[in-house]
Order: C-alpha cells, then structure tokens, then sequence
C-alpha cells in the first residue's frame, strides 16, 4: 500500500500547529478577541486534497485559507451561523505547500473552543475521489460570497442540497443532513422563505432526534425556532397567537438541549426569544422571568453583549410595568467590551465631553438638545466604571427634562441619579435636584415629599434656610398646600423678602412684593403693596433678563386685578401674557424653562375665566382666546418638532440669557441692560411676521358661515361648564351646569 494511500485511509486526524515556525502566529493568549483572527498554520502534502473542518461553538465566524506569498485560496463564512461545522476544501498541488488558516470569531473566545481539523485524501484513491465531490459541494455552498442577491444564495443553497444527495448516495447520515440543515439555513435567513424553512427544518427535526445527533438537533430547533419567530412578525398577531404554543415548546426544548450540551450561550438565546415572545403576547411577568433565566445563562456564558441585550430589553419591560427600580437595576449591571481593555481612557474622555456638551445646551435653554447628548453621555457613564460616576449626568439630564415639561421622567431619571452623585463637586446640581422634586411634588399636590425634598434642598443652598430664594419657594409650597393667605405663606414671603433686601437679590425681593400682595387680598394691605410699589415691581422684573419672571409678573398683576374686581384690566394683562408666552415658544424656545410647564394649566384656566366672566361679549371673548390658546398650542408642538432652529437665529441673545441666569449685583444689570433691546428687536420682528386673529378676524369668519351651519363648543372654569354657539348671526354663552 503507498504511503498516499495510507494517508487517505486516515478518516480525520486533528491539525497539529507549527508553532515554531517562521510563520508567525497573530494570537499567543489564551482568548481570540472580537475581530482579530486566530491563526494556524498547516501543511499541505504534494496529490493530496485538503479537507478543513472548522467549528467555532455559539458564535459567526469566517475562515480565510492563504497559501505561499500570502495568495488567497478560499474565504467561508455563513450569515447567521453559530452551530455545527463549516467544510472548506483545498484542492491538490504538484509541490508542497504550507497554508495559513485564520479564524476571525464574531465575538471573544478561548482559543481552544476552536476545533480545526484535517482530512487528507488522496487523488489516486477512488473513494477519496467520491468523498471530494460530495465535499466540493458543502465547500461551495459555505464559501464566503461578495454579491448579496437572491441568485447567488439560490445557487449556494442548491450546492448544498446537492452535497447532500452525495452524501445520501455515500451512506453518510450526519453529513447528508447537516448539508440539508445548511440549505434550510439559507433559506430562511438570505432568501426569507420561512414556510420552506419551516418544512426543512421539521424533517430534519424529527431525523436528528430519531439518530442521536444531538448537536444537528440543536442547529435545527434554533432554525426552526427562528422561522417560526418570523413567520409569526410576517402574519401579524392572530397567527403569532394561533403558533405561540408550538413555538414556546421549541425554544424550551432549543434551551434544554444547549443546557445539557454545555452550550450557556445557545441556551441564553433560546431563553431570551422565548422571554421576547411572552412579551409580544402581553405576558409580561412570564417575559421577566424568562429575561432573568436568558441573563444568568449568559452570564455564564461570560458572554458580555448578549447579557447587555438582554439587560436593556428586560429593562424596557420593567418600565412599561411602571417597576422603575427593576428597568434601573438592569440598566445598572450594562458593562461595556472596552471596561477591561485601554480604550476605557478614551470611553471616559467621550462621555466627559458629552456630559459638558449637554450642560451648555441646557445652560442656553436648548433642552431638547441636550436630552439626547446627556442620554448618549449617561450611557456611557452606565457602561461601566472607566465612565466614571453617573449621578450628576442623570441630573442633568432630569433638569432637561423637567424644563421640558416631561414631569414622570425627571422625577425618574433625578431620583434614579441622586443617590450616585457625590457631595463634593455637586452642591449646585444637587440644590436644583432637591428643588426640582419639590417642584414637582407641589405641582402633583403631594406635599408631604415637597417638604421633605425642600428640606434636603436646604442642605446645598448657599446659606441654607437663610437664602432668600430658598425662602421664597418655601412660601410658594405653603401657598400651594395651605392657600395664598395662610399664615405660613404669609410669614415666609416675609422672610423672604427680609432677606433679599438684606442680601441684594432684587429679582427675588420684587417677586416676593408681588406675592406678598395676593396673599394679603382682601385683608389689610402690606406696607410696600402700594399700587407704586406693584408697579415698580412689575417694572422691575419686566427688564430684569429673565423672561419667566417678566411673564410671571405680568400673570401676578392680571391675578391683583382680577381680585381687585377689575376683571377688564386682568383680561387685558393676561391676553398679553398668552401671546409673549407665544413669542417665547415660537422664538426663543426653551427661554421659559420650567416654569411655563409648571404654570400652564393655570394661566390658561385664569385666561378663560376672565373671558367667560365678561359682562359683554362674553362668548366673543372665549372664542378668541380659545384661538390664542390654539396658536400657542402651534407654537408649543413646532418648537418640539423643531427645538434646534431659532427661527430669530439668535444663538447670541441665548448665550446673554445664560449669563444673565447666574450674574448677581452690577453685572446682572449690565447683562439685563444689553439683553433688554435685543428681546425688543426680536419682538418687533416677531409682531411683523405674526398674523394675529382679532374681532374683526372673528366676525368675518362667522359671517363666512353658511345659513344652516354653526359651531359649538365648551369651556369650563372652577365653577361650570358653559356652552358656546356661534352661527352668522352671534355667538350665545349659556350655563350648562
């Protein structure tokens, strides 16, 4: 017997590495990481066709074989492949060569999870020759292909099936039915026929099952699994509900069979779809399990990207159930690939730019901005401890929110961060986190917590209880828990104002001036609630820098009118108060911050009280402001669509604004001194541009109404309901009830 043929006689023997060669080796550790190859090197023997059998368990990968002067000689690579062997197959030389095999791994891997071995088969020996075109087949089928049509992995799908025919005719079960599973594969992942795949994948089911190839099993119940899964998407729910059985039978089976095969990652998968598809049936409590069972297999696995897959999908969950605390915790354990290599230096420096970028957009009210800039940067601070502490970015990104007027998340994202942020460094975040939740807790009405988070702010604030602004949103809490006129309101606004004449805070001493008057409605007036006094007030803070004050001061006075009985004067001032919170929204968006969120509904309610309570025209009235509330509506949706255009393009008054927020004595008044023109420039171009709707407006539109055709509508203030008709002939108010 030639030694030719003893060598074909040899079914398998595993490859052995010249590791002390001149060819050199890219990987000597123990683990190949995510895109770098492994490499091997083999020898190829003159007449002699090589057979490499490669398989890389739980994860893609793709084969390159290169011979002498680094000539490629075949690439392989099947999409979406993790399970069972890959065949490639090198085909004889005259003279002796040495090849390099590189395996790339679609993730990090031990290096001895990789099995490669090496068939020989001689070219004089007749069943070598059979073994070679039924491997010629598989080969083909498994090559890698630059040309993604349907053509192509038609033709690679028929390579395969062809193999297995060979296979068939050879007496070799496993072989035929893996080259089958191979076809099935392409058939459902490139040419997305998932009823054919499904009829593939069943037959092969049943005949893995019936021989004992556990691992054919396997490959072919995630297969179907998948099929089943996109099946079910393409036939939207009815048929998911009606194949929901038989496919949580599958995937319990696909994860039993990976557990007793020591396949952690397979299992994590298999258990992570079945947790997907508890959650598309509404079965959300069966997903979180599923979710906990998917995470700690990989976990196992060590398998850090599915763990962070499963982690933010279970995380989503949780939020949708309203379980804050679980979406956090899943949310928490997210680690990043890069926490244990070098690049955790440049993630740190990534997420330190982000976080100052989104500070400086909220700095200039550009809050919308900033949400997704502080979400990027959070994380990557989440990702793992090279991002360095959390807390302060949540913060942030809470008063983003907040200013937003998205109330449920800032609460979140604020409580959710504090407990992360350091004390030293963070005194002012921390002050405005506490008087944030206070905020909030007063607008819901929940005043136990607004205490409890006003007294905490107390800690952070310059000056603790003795700051005047502390005070006066101390007053503003018992206001809104107790009245305007309680006792408590009215010792606080008193404090408040003793202390800012004290420190030199004229914004907060002209605030308090004109609370102090509300409270004192209908009692004896406080010594500085003179009419001059209110005016100077109101002056005062109309041309102070901030726009919040100056509307807030304008709804204060209309609010002193409207108690003083001169409901004429509050309509006029709070007319005026809808449309510059209109300019505003419409061309400095975000300028108003907050407080316009928090101070809405209110002003709007006040707006159509007065209109109802007119004596004349009162129908007239509510129609028109009903409009004004409609184009602000306008202007509230257009600067959410479009947050990042100024339509003044204006970035230089944002950057005065931002100044003037945090300059205090001569500074703060000569920032307000050049901020005040340039909003009276920016007004004037906005009333030049703005097509108002008035009465004249109003009575042509109802004279435009046909004979038979009128318009009804309702409006409610604290007391009743009225309903409003207007036809071409009048508009009639009448009391529902």
């Amino acid at each position: 017997m030639s030694w030719l043929h003893r060598i074909a006689s040899a079914c398998s023997i595993t490859c052995v590495l010249l590791l002390g060669s001149g060819w050199p080796l890219a990987v000597t550790a123990q683990e190949i990481a995510e895109g770098r190859p492994a490499e091997f090197m083999i020898y190829q023997y003159p007449e002699v066709t090589l057979l490499i059998r490669i398989e890389v368990p739980e994860t893609s990968f793709e084969a390159e074989i290169t011979g002498p002067e680094n000539a490629l000689l075949k690439e392989s690579g099947l999409p979406e492949h993790r399970l069972g062997p890959v065949y490639q197959l090198v085909d004889a030389v005259d003279s002796p060569r040495q090849l390099m095999i590189k395996i790339t791994p679609e993730r990090a891997i031990e290096r001895d999870r990789i099995s490669l071995e090496l068939v020989q088969l001689s070219v004089f020996d007749r069943n070598s020759q059979a073994l070679a075109r039924a491997y010629k087949h598989l080969s083909y089928g498994a090559e890698r292909v630059h040309e993604n049509d349907s053509s192509t992995w038609a033709s690679k799908a028929y390579s395969f099936r062809s193999a297995a025919q060979e296979f068939a005719s050879l007496g070799m079960e496993k072989m035929r039915l893996w080259s089958e599973y191979f076809a099935a594969h392409l058939v459902l992942h490139r040419l997305n026929d998932e009823q054919t795949a499904l009829e593939f994948a069943a037959a092969l089911d049943r005949s893995a099952r019936r021989a004992g190839f556990d691992e054919l099993e396997l490959a072919t119940l995630t297969l179907r699994s998948e099929a089943l899964q996109q099946a079910a998407v393409a036939d939207g729910d009815e048929a998911a509900g009606a194949e929901s059985d038989l496919l949580h039978e599958v995937l319990q089976r696909r994860a039993d069979l990976a557990a007793r095969l020591s396949l952690p990652s397979e299992q994590a998968r298999a258990l992570f779809s079945d947790a997907a598809v508890h959650e598309r049936e509404g079965r959300l409590d069966a997903a979180i399990r599923r979710f906990g069972e998917a995470l700690t297999a990989a976990e196992d696995a060590a398998n850090l990207e599915l763990a962070n897959e499963i982690r933010s999908a279970a995380a989503t969950v949780y939020e949708s159930q309203g379980r804050t605390e679980g979406a956090i915790e899943m949310l928490e354990g997210i680690r990043s690939e890069d926490e244990r290599a070098a690049a955790d230096d440049t993630m740190r420096d990534v997420a330190d730019s982000l976080f100052e970028r989104g500070r400086l957009l909220n700095r200039e009210f550009r809050y919308r901005e900033a949400v997704a800039i502080l979400q990027e940067a959070m994380g990557l601070r989440q990702s793992g401890d090279s991002g360095g502490a959390w807390g302060p970015v949540g913060l942030e990104l809470g008063w983003a929110h907040l200013s937003l007027g998205d109330m449920d998340e800032a609460s979140r994202v604020i409580e959710a961060s504090l407990p992360r942020t350091p004390r030293p460094g963070n005194a002012e975040a921390l002050a405005r986190a506490y008087d944030s939740l206070a905020r909030i807790s007063r607008y819901r009405g929940a005043f136990d917590a607004m205490e409890r988070y006003r007294e905490l702010q107390a800690d952070y604030v310059t000056g603790g209880p003795a700051n005047a602004a502390w005070q006066l949103e101390r007053a503003l809490d018992a206001r809104r828990a107790l009245g305007p006129g309680a006792v408590e309101t009215r010792r606080a606004l008193q404090e408040s104002r003793r202390l800012a004449n004290r420190q030199g805070d004229w914004v907060t001493a002209w605030r308090t001036t004109l609370y102090s008057c509300l409270a004192t409605l209908g009692r004896s007036p406080a010594a500085d609630c003179s009419q001059d006094a209110r005016s100077t007030a109101r002056a005062s803070l109309a041309k102070s820098g901030f726009p919040r004050w100056a509307v807030e001061s304008a709804v204060l006075d209309a609010r002193l009118s409207l108690g003083r009985g001169d409901a004429g004067q509050a309509g006029r001032l709070l007319d005026r108060v809808v449309e510059d919170i209109r300019f505003y929204q419409s061309s400095l968006p975000g300028a108003l911050g907050a407080w316009y969120w928090e101070n809405r509904a209110s002003i709007l309610r006040d707006f159509l009280s007065v209109a109802v309570a007119r004596p004349d025209g009162a129908g007239r009235s509510v129609l028109l402001a009903l409009e004004s509330i409609r184009r602000l509506e306008q202007a509230d949706i257009r600067a959410a669509i479009d947050p990042v255009a100024d339509p003044a393009g204006e970035p230089g008054l944002r950057n005065l604004l931002a100044r003037r927020q945090t300059a205090v004595g001569e500074e703060g008044g000569r920032l307000a001194a050049q901020l005040n023109p340039e909003l009276v420039e920016l007004r004037r171009r906005f009333d030049a541009e703005d097509d108002p709707f008035d009465e004249n407006d109003l009575e042509r539109s109802l004279a435009g109404l046909g004979p038979d055709t009128s318009v009804v509508t309702w409006v409610a203030d604290d007391d009743a309901l009225y309903g409003v008709l207007a036809d071409r002939n009048g508009v009639r108010i009448e009391k529902l009830g």
